[in-house]
């Protein structure tokens, strides 16, 4: 029986609120790098763990669950200055069945004294983002992302309280952008005492973030040595590009399946076979009138052409999903592979359009059809099967070369192929997909076609 996954917080049970960042690519790159590094820190046996601008609560809540079977007696602590978002992470909290300490301050000010050298682990996603200095600090949602000059701003105002809250065996993670100039936020933290290293690396449609990690070095020689900023720029410079390599490697081994896949249930899945995923079709509703022209011409993955179809076609990378974007302010997501990333998908198009200056929000969120697909590996007669079960099948091979069985329980309807492929769609649930095919799979074994 294959192992069960980390657990993180599930992004259908995070809350939301229009004045608070929603999950988005840095906070699932920051969850990803505490993934990375879970079984490290367990090992550090951490009594005190820390965010500052917690947003939503998705890194917090990821942070217990990931440490919380293991390490039962963690503190958690979380701040941020947006009093609707320390609602909201209580809100994501509660949602997940775990407790954190939320207090409302900008940065840690009310809590220096109080917490000096005693956080052994600290996760922040600031605002990193360029803006001009004067939106520093705004109220709102605002304060979330806007960073000033090379999105610095605040996270320069943020290291020496971070070096005064970490205690001596502190851990520091961080989520910066290539353009908040990362190697000499390295170097910053190395004159306080930090060594570094890179943890996570991701580019996304409007960014490429790199996830740091910090701790205080215990090697005094290589303190006392004065490191220039030329040669750390050339050794970030380094570290980042042999941490890209190996990531395309893992990717190169992974789209050739040379990983090994992860075996089977039979309790779950009989026949031994599990239907991939292949497409995810969900829907949401912004809760606003949206002007299509303005929102094609501001966005640069969007297409809109009112004379072929009355919506904006829109496009993300990561997760590779499509939207249709009606003037209703109704949005369709697909092309995804999990519920999971159909959700992700839709919370960052809702996002787009609100930075676009619409007062969207995320409203009934529903997955409406599942597609998925197998092979059974051996070939079927589809005459005889068509014969059999005339009731559900429908079969005409001089229009469409697959059987169409219609299943009534669950309601799925099932295209079959002769070659052994099979493509299941209907379903809301994954687990409609999968007992579908466990339905069907016995039938297909008697109406399996004998080589000659």
């Amino acid at each position: 029986m294959s192992e069960k996954p980390p657990e993180i917080a599930d992004i259908m049970r995070v809350s939301s609120h229009r004045e608070v960042y929603e999950p988005c690519d840095d906070s699932f790159a920051l969850v990803d790098a505490l993934l990375a590094d879970q079984t490290n820190l367990i090992n550090h046996n951490p009594n005190l763990c820390m965010e500052i601008g917690c947003g939503s609560g998705y890194v917090i809540t990821s942070l217990i669950l990931l440490l919380k079977s293991k390490l039962p007696t963690v503190h958690y602590l979380a701040t941020d200055t947006n009093p609707i978002a320390a609602r909201v992470t209580n809100q994501t909290l509660e949602a997940h069945g775990v407790k954190a300490e939320i207090v409302c301050t900008d940065i840690a000010s009310c809590l220096e004294e109080r917490l000096a050298g005693s956080v052994d682990v600290m996760v922040v996603n600031p605002p990193y983002v360029p803006t001009p200095e004067y939106e520093v600090g705004m109220e709102g949602i605002a304060s979330s992302w806007a960073g000033g000059e090379n999105g610095r701003s605040v996270i320069d105002r943020m290291l020496p309280v971070v070096d005064r809250l970490l205690s001596e065996k502190g851990w520091f993670y961080l989520v910066t952008l290539t353009s908040n100039y990362p190697a000499e936020i390295c170097l910053m933290m190395r004159k306080r005492g930090f060594a570094w290293r890179i943890l996570v690396q991701r580019s996304t449609e409007e960014e490429n973030l790199v996830i740091l990690k910090f701790w205080r070095d215990g090697d005094e020689e290589s303190l006392e040595k004065e490191t220039s900023t030329a040669s750390l720029v050339s050794e970030f410079s380094r570290s980042l590009t042999s941490f890209m390599e190996k990531q395309w490697r893992e990717r190169q081994m992974t789209d050739q399946g040379l990983e090994g896949s992860n075996p089977v249930d039979l309790a779950e899945h009989p026949s031994g076979i599990v239907p991939t995923l292949q497409n995810i079709v969900s829907t949401v509703n912004l809760d606003c009138k949206l002007d299509l022209k303005a929102i094609a011409l501001q966005a640069r993955n969007a297409e809109y052409n009112p004379k072929r179809f009355a919506a904006v076609i829109m496009r993300i990378r990561e997760p590779k999903t499509t939207a249709l974007i009606f003037a209703s302010g109704k949005m369709v997501c697909t092309g995804a592979k999990s519920e999971y990333f159909s959700k992700m998908a839709a919370r960052k198009y809702a996002r787009i359009v609100q930075k676009l200056g619409f007062p969207a929000k995320f409203k009934d969120f529903k997955i409406q059809n599942i597609v998925g697909s197998c092979d059974v590996k051996f070939p079927i007669r589809l005459e005889g099967l068509a014969y059999s079960h005339a009731a559900f099948s429908s079969y005409e091979p001089e229009l469409f070369p697959g059987l169409i069985y219609r299943m009534k329980v669950p309601k799925i309807v099932l295209l079959i192929f002769v070659s052994g492929k099979i493509v299941i769609t209907g379903a809301k649930m994954r687990e409609e997909t999968y007992k579908a095919f466990e339905n069907i799979y016995p039938v297909l074994t008697e109406f399996r076609k004998i080589q000659q």
